[in-house]
């Protein structure tokens, strides 16, 4: 997932209970695509859940939701617009001139637009550590 299309959210439980596996239920936001994590006191992440239909599922009854979310147009960063750009004149190049060479050098510009814009991105976050790893607590002791 593009780093500007990740959000969170702090949901509480709704008073419906689920069936059965989970205390509570929470509902997605509006701008919800896809969950990334979920966790409780301030984190993002580290418990159990299940996403069902348009809930989440968890045994917290307040939860911080980690998200993709559906970004509108005028959110979209600079450097992501260039790749939009050419990955569509290439998926319309074919339909619209029924010519495959001129579509296979757009896939090739929107291939390097993908990777510049990738690593801008990824520019945009601290790098990933191992937090919990039990080698490295073994050899620490």
């Amino acid at each position: 997932p593009w780093t500007f299309t990740l959000a969170q959210a702090r949901l509480t439980a709704e008073p419906e209970r689920p069936v059965a596996d989970f205390a509570y239920g929470f509902a997605l936001p509006a701008d919800h695509l896809r969950t990334v994590s979920v966790g409780v006191a301030g984190r993002s992440r580290g418990i159990l859940y299940r996403a069902q239909g348009n809930r989440v599922l968890c045994d917290a009854a307040e939860i911080v939701l980690n998200y993709q979310r559906r970004v509108p147009e005028v959110e979209l960063p600079e450097f992501f617009v260039p790749l939009l750009v050419t990955r569509l004149a290439a998926e319309f190049c074919v339909p619209l001139t029924e010519g495959t060479s001129r579509a296979v050098d757009l896939y090739r510009l929107a291939e390097a637009e993908l990777r510049t814009a990738r690593l801008i991105d990824s520019q945009q976050t601290s790098p990933q550590a191992v937090e919990d790893f039990t080698l490295i607590g073994a050899r620490l002791a």
